[in-house]
């Protein structure tokens, strides 16, 4: 896990967030594959799927995520 993931999920964890978001390991082939089919280009990211099929949001950084969540929770 890089650098800023791990600040972001310490800060997560201080604010009692971490069960509100997933984190993928980017080490997995899978993710990888996932990563490219969804033209992820820098870590971390969110994804953020919106109900009634309105469209994905997409953040990155520790800051706009924790940005973002500080908003919506």
């Amino acid at each position: 896990m890089c650098g800023a993931c791990v600040d972001l999920k310490q800060s997560l964890k201080q604010r009692g967030w971490i069960d509100e978001v997933y984190f993928l390991n980017l080490d997995d082939k899978w993710v990888q594959d996932l990563a490219v089919i969804m033209k992820i280009k820098a870590l971390p990211t969110m994804v953020v799927q919106l109900k009634d099929g309105r469209g994905t949001l997409y953040f990155e950084g520790p800051g706009e995520i924790m940005m973002y969540l500080a908003r919506k929770l």
